[in-house]
């Protein structure tokens, strides 16, 4: 779960309480089953990989706190400034086709 640290780096708590008040189980859903079992897996995608495919799918989903999450996130994995607008620009307009 060292992805988990390195994207919210000190913002764990925040997201967890924030994740609880709209349902005791979403946290572990979360930590557990997405970054422990999905994000964590880096047999076929880096974690810098991984967290650049959530910008952009969550960008398409129009979720904006979720989205400034793991923008944060992307930068704190090293992802170039220009490299997420590129990422985001790219998203936005795939989400104008569909």
């Amino acid at each position: 779960m060292l992805i988990l640290l390195r994207i919210l780096r000190g913002t764990k708590k925040a997201m967890t309480t924030s994740l609880d008040s709209f349902h005791p189980d979403l946290v572990y859903s979360i930590i557990e089953c997405v970054y422990s079992d999905i994000l964590s897996n880096d047999a076929i995608l880096s974690d810098t990989e991984s967290e650049i495919i959530t910008v952009a799918a969550i960008c398409i989903l129009d979720t904006p706190e979720q989205l400034f999450s793991h923008v944060r996130g992307a930068k704190r994995l090293g992802v170039a400034e220009t490299s997420i607008e590129a990422i985001l620009e790219l998203s936005r307009e795939i989400k104008n086709i569909i």
